[in-house]
C-alpha cells in the first residue's frame, strides 16, 4: 500500500512538474437582449475595416513558430463600409480557432470586421463579428453607406 501511494505522489508530482502554460481563445459575449442594430453599429464604430469579400487565398506564415503561427488571407472585396477602399486586400488571423483566429475557406465570402494591428496590418479574430455571408446575414442592413472600390490597388504583404 505504500509503494502504490508513493507511486502515485510521484505521478502527480511528474504530471506537475512536466504540464506547461496553455491558453485558450475566449470572447466576451454581448447582452442577449441588446439589439441587432447596436451590435452592428458598435462593431464597425471598433474596427478600422468593415468589408465583404471572397477569400482568394489563405497562406501560412511564420511556419517555423507553430505557436505563434498566423494566416495571411487575401480576398477580393465585393462591398465595402470602412477601411478598405481597393479591389482587393490581404488581412491576417491566427491560425487556428484556439489563438482566436478565422478558419476562412477559399471561395466563400465573408463580411470582415478588422482592425489595425502591429505595422498597421489589418486583422481579425473570432471575438469580431467576422462570419460567413448567409442569406440570413443582417449585418448589411444597419452599416450604412458603402465606400467606392479603386481598381488595380492591393494592400498586402510582402512575400
Amino acid at each position: 500500500m505504500k509503494k502504490l501511494t508513493l507511486l502515485s505522489l510521484f505521478s502527480v508530482a511528474l504530471m506537475l512538474v512536466a504540464a506547461s502554460d496553455s491558453y485558450a481563445c475566449s470572447c466576451m459575449a454581448p447582452s442577449p437582449d441588446t439589439p441587432m442594430k447596436k451590435l452592428v453599429v458598435d462593431a464597425k464604430d471598433g474596427s478600422d475595416a468593415v468589408f465583404v469579400g471572397k477569400v482568394v487565398s489563405v497562406r501560412t506564415a511564420d511556419e517555423n513558430l507553430p505557436a505563434a503561427a498566423r494566416n495571411y488571407v487575401s480576398f477580393s472585396v465585393l462591398r465595402s463600409w470602412k477601411g478598405v477602399t481597393t479591389e482587393s486586400v490581404e488581412i491576417l488571423t491566427a491560425a487556428n480557432s484556439a489563438m482566436c483566429g478565422v478558419g476562412f475557406e477559399v471561395g466563400k465570402q465573408y463580411i470582415v470586421y478588422a482592425n489595425k494591428g502591429e505595422a498597421e496590418v489589418l486583422s481579425t479574430n473570432i471575438c469580431t463579428r467576422t462570419r460567413r455571408v448567409s442569406s440570413t446575414s443582417r449585418d448589411e442592413r444597419y452599416l450604412g453607406t458603402r465606400l467606392t472600390l479603386i481598381a488595380d490597388r492591393k494592400q498586402k504583404f510582402p512575400q
